[in-house]
């Protein structure tokens, strides 16, 4: 097991109160010459020193300005999918008085979350925070250990690049002692800001982009998602493909199917599945939903119901339109 610090005994220390592992994904990557990116997903968590989990939060952002195409295709977040999230001014109080005494922890988050964050308090008029020294789980002379590579290292199953997928990842790497950090030395101080709400503000998850998307006519196109032809696929013994959709002979022949190629994990769906299989390609269904967001590759049943051993089966994907 590889550790990035010494042994502690508490997974975190040196706070002066709790802790909240935090993620952000972005319009862009930080670098010289371009704008500070502004936040288009925040999923935070709160822990104690010994990592139980107190309490946890996610939603998506309406940015003033487009991802980038290459921030659009790691987080799969586009205009028109935010169209109706809340923007991070709206939800700046209540989040500046949630953090408030808490000592923050990311992955990177000296060289990026910090530096977004701070960006996006500055924004606001009449604000002030100090986000103090906190807890970076990625010091510079480890920098090369991102969360791809451990999670891939570590086979830790999470959805990559997604606010929540990432903090799950962090927390999991801290339960393991695979990352043993540093005490922290000072929390996030809110100096000046408006006053926050009773209730905490209107949150859009990720998960909850589209379950209000209407299909239109033709069943292609999904509030800027394009279904498109992609490569065939051959399905071996031991593939985890999710079955998804389907009624009564349909549904039948798909399970048979699905024993008769000795596939694994027909009725859920992870990031290891390499494939779902619907009767509907334009299935909004909660599995596809996130079938969709990872980028597997779709099915149809009856391509599937044909399929026999080392059979190439035709297969789609659904793309993000950069609007």
């Amino acid at each position: 097991m590889f550790n990035l610090f010494r042994r502690r005994d508490a997974l975190l220390s040196g706070g002066h109160g709790s802790y909240v592992i935090f993620d952000l994904e972005t319009t862009d990557k930080l670098g010289s010459g371009r704008p500070t990116p502004e936040i288009v997903e925040i999923a935070c968590l709160e822990v104690d020193g010994e990592g139980t989990t107190l309490n946890s939060w996610e939603t998506t952002l309406r940015p003033s300005r487009r991802s980038t195409p290459e921030a659009l295709k790691t987080h799969r977040l586009n205009e028109a999918l935010l169209a109706d999230s809340p923007t991070f001014a709206s939800i700046a109080p209540w989040l500046a008085d949630y953090l408030n005494g808490k000592t923050l922890v990311s992955h990177n988050l000296h060289r990026f979350d910090a530096v977004i964050l701070a960006a996006e308090f500055a924004r606001i008029p009449g604000f002030e925070v100090d986000l103090g020294t906190g807890i970076d789980t990625l010091p510079e002379a480890f920098k090369g250990f991102g969360l791809d590579r451990l999670r891939k290292e570590h086979q830790i199953d999470a959805d990559a690049h997604t606010a929540m997928g990432d903090v799950l990842t962090v927390l999991e790497l801290l339960q393991r002692r695979i990352l043993v950090p540093p005490p922290a030395r000072a929390p996030f101080r809110l100096r000046r800001g408006a006053v926050p709400p009773a209730d905490p503000p209107a949150f859009r998850p990720r998960r909850e982009l589209y379950q209000s998307t209407p299909l239109d006519a033709s069943g292609e196109d999904l509030s800027g998602w394009t279904l498109v032809p992609a490569d065939p696929l051959v399905l071996v013994p031991g593939n985890k493909v999710c079955l998804t959709g389907g009624d009564g002979d349909v549904r039948s022949a798909m399970e048979q199917t699905h024993q008769r190629l000795a596939l694994q994990s027909m009725r859920s769906f992870s990031k290891g599945h390499v494939a779902i299989v619907t009767a509907d390609l334009a299935t909004t269904s909660a599995k596809a939903q996130t079938a969709r967001l990872a980028g597997k590759p779709f099915i149809h049943a009856d391509d599937f119901i044909r399929a026999g051993d080392g059979t190439e089966i035709p297969t789609w994907t659904w793309r993000l339109q950069d609007s």
